[in-house]
């Protein structure tokens, strides 16, 4: 099998399986510390602010680090070493007994991780460029329909059982994930040659990286669509707890259900999306769809119950499917080959600094005023990221 296939195939089983393992636990984290016997509901926010604000800011800071790493050392090793640490750090969470407990193993997976930057490099360097979009695209499906499969599977288990049980099967998925990859991917090319001291290089590379005009207004684009998702982490629970209409001992699943609805049609069309953007351009193919989903925010404070909400949601996914697969196609083409894995470190970097303001942006409108202002405010970050990707004459 060519090389560029077997990375194709052993990055989408693994982002499938390693998107299954972190969307299973992330949406119920608050339940998980009633069981440790947090019951003060502003305490239990505060700890699940910061278990899951953590690991994002800390991924942030090293994410360039290892993307550098990853072309000097390859892009394999990296991808291995993201997927252990989740399987170790976030299986250990299953066996915490105390809050600070899963803080600090949630900053231990923060600081190794980073496995969608190393598994897209790993593709990306495989594949030519002419195929960029629709390869990248294939990829975010996998990951995405992990993302779907993660909070029903989460949710069922937690119901259940308990949501210790749900950590340990997030890290039995990694472990799973590893294996797939250390047997079936090959590493493209060589690694560069070290030249010089690793940090003085990563500061180099990031510089480069940014110095790209199109590249910068990229990051911000990225910076506010993921922002506007990650507000939804605890503005819907919220909103869906105020709309009621659902049985209290089934509210895991029900959350995880509202959190599978926007990704599930992410899978089927993502590689579309990504063929569309390879055919009429990466630029035009994320405006039209954070325009179209900017919109589509506006039913989410007009649903009356768990079901519209959840019909919302579905259709919110068909055009936030295209967004990440534009972006990531334009980044591919923006950096050369050989500095990839750096430039996609600091990709992942933004994105993990949105994924940590947005819950706090969301949890700080949500103390001012109605829930339903967040859904707005998500819109309004939507609006601005097609503004910054808008096509230059």
């Amino acid at each position: 099998m060519p090389t560029e296939r077997r990375n194709l195939l052993a990055v989408s089983v693994s982002h499938l399986l390693a998107g299954t393992a972190l969307a299973a636990f992330i949406p119920f984290v608050p339940f998980y510390l009633e069981e440790l016997g947090v019951v003060h509901a502003p305490v239990r926010n505060v700890w699940t602010g910061l278990i899951l604000g953590t690991a994002p800011l800390l991924a942030a800071i090293t994410g360039p680090f290892w993307g550098a790493l990853a072309d000097r050392v390859g892009r394999k090793v990296m991808l291995l070493r993201c997927l252990a640490s989740i399987a170790v750090f976030v299986g250990l969470m299953g066996v915490a007994r105390e809050p600070w407990h899963l803080w600090a193993l949630s900053a231990g997976q923060g600081l190794f991780a980073g496995f969608i930057a190393a598994g897209n490099t790993l593709v990306s360097v495989s594949t030519p460029d002419e195929r960029q979009g629709r390869t990248l695209g294939a990829v975010q499906g996998a990951l995405l329909a992990g993302l779907a499969i993660g909070p029903a599977l989460g949710g069922v288990i937690g119901d259940r059982t308990d949501h210790a049980s749900v950590f340990v099967t997030s890290g039995v998925l990694a472990a799973a994930a590893l294996v797939v990859v250390a047997l079936v991917a090959r590493e493209p090319d060589a690694p560069r040659a070290q030249r010089g001291p690793i940090l003085g290089a990563v500061r180099r590379d990031v510089r480069a990286a940014l110095a790209r005009s199109q590249m910068r207004t990229t990051l911000g684009a990225l910076v506010c669509f993921r922002a506007s998702i990650a507000m939804m982490y605890l503005a819907l629970p919220v909103h869906l707890a105020q709309l009621g209409g659902y049985p209290p001992a089934h509210r895991s699943t029900v959350t995880g259900l509202l959190f599978v609805a926007v990704v599930a049609p992410i899978p089927l069309l993502a590689p579309w999306w990504g063929r569309r953007a390879d055919r009429i351009g990466a630029r035009r193919t994320f405006v039209v769809c954070a325009l179209v989903g900017a919109a589509l925010y506006v039913p989410y404070a007009f649903a009356t119950g768990a079901v519209s909400l959840t019909v919302a949601r579905v259709v919110h996914g068909v055009f936030l499917a295209g967004i990440m697969p534009a972006a990531y196609a334009m980044i591919g083409q923006l950096a050369p080959r050989a500095d990839r894995g750096a430039t996609f470190g600091v990709t992942q970097s933004a994105l993990q600094v949105a994924m940590a303001i947005g819950p706090l942006l969301g949890g700080l409108i949500t103390r001012v005023v109605d829930v339903r202002w967040t859904f707005v405010a998500a819109a309004v970050l939507l609006v601005g990221a097609a503004g910054l990707m808008r096509p230059r004459a």
